[in-house]
């Protein structure tokens, strides 16, 4: 079973830092920029109480040398995204695991076709609905996303990577890597907004 929990920025979170590991109490601290600092923020509270659940509250939040969050001495795996007022984390079991975000406007939708023309022309990308296997915290639809969207691409790609867990230095090897990852994929909404996101698995 995958657990996946959303939340979304309603004001700058006013959180005690003495709440937070070392580990990401530096990875806030180290960002300059204030509103990734806030998204930062909300993830990793949201995280903790995803973590909790699993009865892994005590346990200590780690990165790897490419930035790739891990629970120290835990049999499950996470994964983090953020992207404008939603943030979502992904908890599964030993399997490595991905999830990636965005929303959908029209830089977002611009940014991603020069992505997939740039890196994925070759890459064919098969997503599925979430399934049953997935529960899902603070939305309420999940809404189906056509595979013909850029933006879907790259929400799966940027899963994918997260997964792999080297970041986009393992992007020039993306098509040996996506066979190996069952990707999920849809669309929520929150006051008017559209976000699409994709969760990969490894298979």
């Amino acid at each position: 079973m995958i657990n996946i929990y959303f939340d979304f920025i309603k004001e700058p979170k006013k959180i005690d830092m003495q709440f937070f590991c070392e580990s990401v109490k530096a990875k806030i601290s180290a960002t300059a920029n204030e509103q990734l600092k806030n998204e930062r923020i909300y993830a990793y509270n949201l995280l903790k109480r995803a973590i909790g659940e699993k009865n892994g509250s005590h346990k200590e939040i780690l990165f790897t040398d490419k930035g790739k969050p891990f629970i120290k001495d835990a049999d499950f795996e996470i994964s983090i995204s953020h992207t404008g007022k939603a943030v979502c984390v992904a908890v599964g079991n030993k399997k490595p695991i991905g999830i990636d975000v965005e929303i959908l406007n029209d830089k977002n939708e611009k940014t991603a076709s020069s992505f997939v023309r740039r890196y994925l022309k070759e890459v064919n990308i098969k997503t599925k609905k979430p399934e049953e296997k997935f529960l899902f915290f603070g939305i309420e639809n999940i809404y189906e996303c056509e595979e013909s969207s850029n933006l879907l691409k790259w929400t799966a790609i940027e899963a994918v990577l997260k997964a792999v867990g080297d970041g986009f230095s393992s992007l020039p090897d993306i098509e040996s890597y996506i066979d190996g990852y069952q990707i999920y994929s849809g669309k929520i909404m929150h006051e008017n907004e559209i976000y699409v996101f994709s969760v990969a698995e490894e298979k």
